[in-house]
């Protein structure tokens, strides 16, 4: 079964965490937003831990594959940061689109995965 955790608890997010958190495959087993209240929230409907960091997430969690549903000023303009240091962790992530609306990050993404 794979540990999971999104990254991201806006509306992509919330369509994320019940899909794993009702796959036989699957184990939702934290979330994590920059904003407390989202986090918060969505992991007490789910009776997992609500990080507010992916610092925090990744030091705390024995993770398989996390989704990256960040939004940013444009969607997709905070996929970067939290990709690296999952992907820089070891991690299977699944990166929701735009991958980046940065085409030199996007490419840096790409490269380390």
């Amino acid at each position: 079964m794979l540990k999971v955790a999104v990254v991201g608890m806006g509306n992509i997010g919330n369509t994320h965490a019940p899909v794993y958190a009702s796959d036989d495959l699957a184990k939702l087993v934290a979330v994590c937003d920059i904003i407390p209240e989202r986090a918060d929230r969505v992991a007490g409907k789910y009776g997992v831990p609500a990080y507010y960091s992916v610092d925090d997430l990744l030091r705390n969690e024995q993770l398989d594959a996390v989704s990256i549903t960040t939004a940013g000023t444009e969607n997709g303009g905070d996929h970067f940061e939290p990709t690296m240091q999952c992907l820089e962790a070891g991690l299977n992530v699944l990166g929701e689109k735009p991958i980046s609306n940065d085409i030199t990050k996007a490419r840096a993404m790409v490269a380390k995965a």
